[in-house]
């Protein structure tokens, strides 16, 4: 059991990015939003409703194309989608605000899931 310590501890070493001189450690979370009948006004009243208030410092919106299978039909289908990249000091620090967008866009939309990638990266403004 000790051997798998050692090996955690290196592995989550190695994910820590080394940041050259000027750029500093930061995750970018990504959250992708299918947008199966969910309007342009509607994504924009949500963005500014549930996104801009839990991150005011900013984020990027990506328009994209993506296919799902259902889970409950295994059914794949292909829609329009929307991924919201934000870049945050910490991804476990943010990680509640993130879920309770991931949340309100299922709930209010009626959507099954949104996807959510969190990776280390190197930034500066």
């Amino acid at each position: 059991m000790r051997g798998f310590h050692v090996v955690f501890m290196l592995f989550a070493v190695g994910c820590a990015p080394v940041c050259p001189p000027g750029l500093e450690r930061a995750a970018s979370v990504d959250l992708y939003f299918g947008r199966g009948g969910v309007s342009d006004a509607d994504w924009r009243d949500f963005v500014d409703r549930s996104v801009v208030p839990r991150f005011p410092d900013g984020m990027t919106v990506f328009d994209a194309g993506g296919s799902w299978r259902d889970p409950r039909t295994g059914r794949t289908s292909s829609e329009d989608s929307k991924v919201l990249r934000l870049i945050v000091p910490d991804a476990r620090v943010a990680a509640p605000a993130t879920l309770a967008i991931i949340d309100e866009y299922k709930r209010r939309f009626a959507q099954q899931s949104v996807l959510r990638v969190e990776q280390p990266v190197c930034h500066a403004f």
